[in-house]
């Protein structure tokens, strides 16, 4: 045969690779909310993440998730009760990741009864 269509021909194509993850915490949605809301995040590396929901005073309201997760992309729920199981009342509140890395974000929600 004149030609091999079966080599390259100078020109090399590498298959594409997944984007890197980033360490990224979305707003709650619904915001705001009642009864439920589900926070979205996701995370560079494999590690330890930690949710947890704060009220305005900095007192914690109900550690949502505290566990060793592989990267990728997360939902966390929250029901608006807490760690007791008594019903948070309307308010704001703040919820908090600490990713594997150690860094922190955090972000505001309302409950509205």
């Amino acid at each position: 045969p004149i030609q091999d269509f079966t080599k390259a021909t100078g020109i090399e194509v590498e298959e594409a690779s997944a984007a890197p993850r980033v360490n990224a915490l979305g707003q709650n949605r619904p915001n705001p909310f009642n009864p439920e809301t589900t926070i979205p995040f996701s995370t560079a590396a494999a590690g330890r993440v930690s949710i947890r929901v704060f009220d305005v005073a900095g007192r914690l309201v109900r550690t949502l998730m505290d566990r060793v997760m592989p990267s990728g992309d997360y939902v966390a729920r929250w029901n608006g009760e807490s760690n007791r199981g008594a019903r948070a009342a309307s308010g704001i509140y703040f919820y908090r990741i600490i990713y594997p890395s150690g860094d922190v974000s955090s972000r505001k929600m309302t409950i509205l009864r």
